[in-house]
């Protein structure tokens, strides 16, 4: 399996975190189930040659999704915050959501389709589906710059940035942004700050040659080697030394960010 994402034209760079395709070879088992982990993004997709866009929202815990052999998935990837811009429903409405974007903003989902055709390749329609993302959110209020502004701090920080210190930055009580940053975002700044965290440990677990999972928790904030687990389980479901053996030798990343 393949997984590769492209980064988005300058222009939707407020609006699209990244355009995705993942692959499936003809070798991989009927049945197969695949862990999407948590990114604290809404993404939408679809399995080309089958019809439906998909939806998932922002969420807590990894989902799982059956995959099939010969298969490909193209999707886009919005940055937190920038769903009311984007698919025109604000990110705590979508907390959690896993569904059909026909549901949730057909328009979208007929561009969408409309940009895809069998047998092609992300870097064929990358261009046609920003165009898609233009045209829908064209006329609609742009992202909280405010809210915005904590998403960059706190993905800069790699989850260790203080609410506290950002409200005071921003010049907001502590309430006023709490409310801003969750109706836009679908998660607390905490439980924001909790995923970027957590899917820094997990490129750190998956691509890189650590020494050790203290090593790891020391490096990405965590409390304590217990803490990097007890964050695994409950996130994605599985120890650090499961999700490595199973998740990283299956799939090939390629710029992954």
């Amino acid at each position: 399996m393949r997984f590769r994402e492209v980064l988005p034209p300058e222009d939707l760079s407020k609006l699209v975190a990244c355009f995705w395709e993942f692959v499936s070879g003809p070798d991989l088992p009927p049945g197969h189930i695949h862990t999407i982990p948590v990114d604290g993004c809404t993404s939408i997709s679809c399995l080309i040659g089958a019809g439906p866009v998909g939806i998932i929202g922002p969420r807590l815990e990894s989902y799982r999704i059956p995959v099939f052999p010969n298969s490909m998935y193209l999707g886009v990837r919005f940055m937190p915050g920038a769903t009311d811009a984007t698919i025109g429903v604000e990110g705590a409405k979508l907390r959690d959501y896993v569904g059909l974007l026909d549901i949730v903003a057909p328009g979208l989902a007929s561009g969408f389709r409309s940009a895809l055709r069998p047998g092609t390749t992300l870097d064929e329609v990358v261009h046609d589906l920003a165009a898609v993302v233009r045209k829908w959110s064209d006329g609609r209020t742009p992202p909280d710059e405010i809210v915005q502004a904590a998403v960059a701090a706190i993905s800069m920080s790699v989850g260790t940035a203080r609410v506290s210190q950002i409200t005071k930055k921003i010049g907001l009580s502590e309430r006023q942004f709490l409310r801003r940053f969750q109706r836009a975002v679908g998660l607390t700044p905490k439980q924001f700050a909790r995923v970027v965290r957590f899917r820094a440990a997990a490129v750190d677990v998956a691509m890189r040659d650590a020494k050790s999972w203290g090593e790891v928790a020391a490096q990405r904030g965590y409390s304590d080697q217990s803490h990097l687990v007890r964050d695994f389980a409950e996130i994605l479901g599985m120890t650090p030394t499961e999700f490595k053996s199973v998740f990283a030798p299956g799939i090939e990343h390629v710029d992954v960010r």
